[in-house]
């Protein structure tokens, strides 16, 4: 796994993008983040490589997580988040919280301490919270990769709350051809992510 830090992905990724994803008024509407996954799964294959072959208890899915990789996450959170806001000073943004994996995500600790390290850091900062993330959680089924809510009416639900949020952040009238492209705009997806594998 190669570890890519969030400045290179937001040069590479983001900037190259952002004129053309922008809302109506020339600016981003509503900021949606989280980043606990990846960061999730950069211990976990940074502790297996580095305990290999031993019968440690450091290698198990179930640790909490220890205090040198919080004060790190942390560190790294608070980081993220205050470029979010220097970047995007009057957009509106919600922390997502972490929908856990009903089988298979129950025994990562660590996963549950990340969500609530952001949480927390989400309210410090005075950022609304959107649950629906983890309330989905016990309700639906997953495709293979044991992370995104698989078809079905509650991905809708979902679906349908974020364009809610979307609009209403963007402070539009509810009807009206003003609110119209916030619901009919799902092929401006640009084509890194509209093949990406495991959806």
């Amino acid at each position: 796994m190669r570890i890519i830090p969030f400045e290179r992905r937001w040069e590479e990724l983001w900037q190259p993008h952002e004129r053309d994803i922008r809302g109506p008024d020339g600016r981003t509407d509503l900021i949606l983040w989280q980043n606990v996954l990846w960061d999730q799964r950069g211990f976990q294959v940074g502790r297996q490589k580095l305990h290999e072959g031993q019968n440690v208890t450091l290698n198990g899915r179930h640790r909490k997580l220890v205090w040198d990789k919080l004060h790190f996450l942390l560190a790294r959170t608070k980081k993220y988040a205050e470029m979010i806001i220097r970047e995007f000073p009057d957009t509106p943004m919600m922390w997502r919280r972490l929908t856990y994996h009903q089988k298979t995500g129950s025994g990562y600790i660590m996963v549950i301490d990340m969500d609530r390290l952001g949480r927390a850091l989400a309210e410090q900062y005075g950022l609304e919270v959107f649950e629906w993330g983890h309330i989905i959680s016990p309700m639906g089924h997953w495709y293979e990769d044991g992370t995104h809510p698989s078809e079905g009416t509650l991905i809708w639900l979902w679906g349908n709350m974020i364009l809610e949020y979307l609009a209403i952040s963007a402070k539009s009238k509810l009807g009206g051809d003003y609110r119209l492209p916030y619901f009919d705009g799902w092929e401006r997806c640009h084509e890194k992510f509209v093949a990406w594998g495991g959806r």
